[in-house]
């Protein structure tokens, strides 16, 4: 397992400048796009990236480098594969497990509501 750990740390870089610039290298694969979230698959694990007005400003398939533009709010990893099947309350658990902010705020805006 700590060989695959330093294999990752050598193939996979992220680089934050002021929140507003991304740049990745070590991606497999583009999951998912859109202007508020993207998810990656990395060489270290699936990544996703929350923020506001998302871009693609460069994108290098063939040596795995990705170069973003916009608000950066969250990066997470996982270890968990889309590719892995588990089952329907543990796909739940992990969705809520990564959003359960956006959930916690719907709950409270259907109580108040009643």
């Amino acid at each position: 397992m700590l060989e695959n750990n330093n294999n990752c740390l050598k193939n996979h870089e992220l680089n934050l400048k002021s929140r507003e610039k991304m740049s990745l290298s070590g991606i497999k694969e583009i999951i998912s796009f859109d202007e508020s979230e993207i998810t990656l698959k990395t060489c270290c694990g699936d990544l996703i990236i929350d923020g506001e007005n998302i871009h693609i400003n460069v994108l290098n398939v063939s040596i795995g480098e990705l170069e973003l533009v916009g608000k950066i709010n969250g990066i997470y990893y996982s270890d968990i594969s889309n590719n892995e099947k588990h089952s329907i309350l543990g796909k739940i658990f992990h969705w809520y497990d990564k959003r359960h902010h956006i959930i916690l705020l719907i709950c409270h805006y259907i109580f108040f509501l009643c």
